[in-house]
């Protein structure tokens, strides 16, 4: 299966969204932004990582037969 990751790192929030290949909405979550003059980068990667586990826990990602793109 593939999976799109969308991440769209505003002045006030960061948004995820995921979809299969089909283009079919799969999951979304909200975190605080990650905007460089708002937030220190560890914190910035901090946000982006703990996103990324949030989804990748909820599609049950597997890394030997799934496909993963990302676009921040």
């Amino acid at each position: 299966m593939k999976y799109y990751i969308g991440v769209d790192g505003g002045g006030t929030k960061t948004e995820f969204l995921c979809l299969d290949e089909n283009l079919k909405k799969l999951y979304s979550i909200t975190k605080k932004t990650i905007h460089v003059m708002e937030v220190a980068n560890d914190k910035a990667i901090m946000t982006l990582k703990d996103g990324l586990n949030e989804i990748l826990k909820y599609i049950n990602f597997n890394k030997g037969n799934d496909e993963l793109y990302i676009c921040i």
